[in-house]
């Protein structure tokens, strides 16, 4: 890892360059206002208000309807909605940015998550997971929904909610599930520590492709079609790189700990790895290097599977946390830019919108998914 600073003038330090530089390309660079001398650990004027219209602070609404814990939580492709996946065996479509209209409330939004306005439900797929959900994937024009429970994995129309075909072939539970932008090709990572690649044009059983490198349960999965690339994460603690077109593995890094949890920034430069032990990492995806470390002096790990995410700007990195916090991390200097609380038990799964930074989404075992937002972004919210 490099981490570059320029500064332009000792004396008046107009102006700090931060630069991300493997040695072979640039992955990141930042142009910020340095701090005051008398500012000690803080940043400066200019950053703080540029933190605060970039960083969700505030519970802008809560999605209800899930009994049990929260196990999974997307975005659609064009962020205009939302999905949960529960413990109940359901899966629930939102509008995160209309109130409810049976909600009532006073017009203001207060502290604690259980008074913040509800958003408005839409759809309740049921009736097709015989245990938990435990992943959800979206194809790019949110036309097809795949998700897992246990064993099986099942693919359903979103606009009719019209079961489409149940596959099965894995001999343990399914933690993750991935889909091309056509879902044309289906990808699930198993407790079995295989990931299987389906045809999502047929209704055959057979996958195209099994991967069985890992030696640990497969925690999650990611398909790149522009590069044609699966990454997968393995509480072996390796991160694999698999070329589609080849069938073969490509990269193979070890972070040296259980993996639970893995995204990759927008630029499809980096890839966040979130650890049981609490670190998470920032990787470079070709070779593997590692960028940055984010210790755990913010969050708790330790026992629970716990997601990462990354915001749509690729400047903050968003962690769960046991506690029931979530929080986010500056990816380039590896400080905590926010803390959000308000759920009660732990926070696993976590989602960035596609498009805004300033909102994220979390979902917790206390039964609670809230959609977290900037002040500034309230007013967005339709009652």
């Amino acid at each position: 890892r490099v981490l570059h600073t320029e500064q332009r003038d000792s004396v008046t330090c107009n102006n700090i360059i931060i630069i991300l530089w493997t040695g072979e390309k640039l992955l990141w660079y930042r142009s910020i206002q340095p701090p005051h001398p008398m500012m000690k650990g803080r940043r400066s004027h200019e950053s703080d208000k540029k933190l605060s219209n970039t960083v969700p602070s505030v519970a802008a609404a809560v999605l209800k309807g899930h009994q049990g814990p929260v196990q999974t939580v997307v975005f659609t492709a064009d962020g205009k909605y939302s999905l949960t996946g529960g413990n109940d065996r359901t899966i629930r479509l939102f509008n995160p940015y209309r109130i409810d209209p049976a909600y009532y409330s006073s017009g203001s939004f207060q502290e604690q998550i259980k008074d913040v306005p509800h958003a408005l439900p839409i759809q309740t797929y049921s009736g097709f997971h015989a245990y938990s959900v435990s992943s959800i994937a979206l194809d790019e024009s949110s036309s097809t929904l795949l998700s897992s429970s246990d064993k099986t994995m099942v693919v359903s129309d979103i606009s009719t909610g019209q079961l489409i075909r149940k596959i099965r072939g894995h001999d343990g539970r399914i933690n993750s599930v991935a889909c091309s932008s056509d879902a044309s090709m289906l990808l699930s990572g198993s407790y079995d520590a295989t990931v299987k690649v389906w045809d999502g044009r047929t209704k055959s059983q057979d996958p195209i492709q099994t991967f069985q490198e890992a030696r640990d349960s497969i925690s999650k999965v990611l398909l790149l079609m522009e590069s044609k690339e699966i990454i997968s994460c393995s509480i072996d603690g390796c991160v694999r790189i698999y070329d589609v077109r080849k069938g073969q593995l490509r990269v193979d890094d070890s972070s040296g700990t259980a993996i639970t949890g893995m995204c990759l920034s927008h630029d499809g430069n980096c890839v966040v790895v979130s650890c049981l032990n609490g670190n998470i990492y920032l990787l470079e995806k070709d070779s593997g290097q590692v960028l940055n470390t984010y210790d755990s002096k913010h969050h708790t790990s330790g026992t629970y599977a716990l997601d990462c995410a990354i915001t749509a700007n690729d400047e903050s990195i968003v962690s769960g946390s046991e506690d029931g916090k979530v929080v986010l991390y500056d990816l380039v200097d590896g400080s905590m830019s926010q803390i959000l609380e308000g759920p009660t038990k732990p926070t696993c799964s976590v989602a960035t919108h596609p498009k805004c930074a300033s909102v994220l989404l979390s979902g917790s075992y206390d039964g609670s998914a809230v959609v977290w937002s900037n002040p500034s972004e309230i007013g967005k919210w339709e009652r």
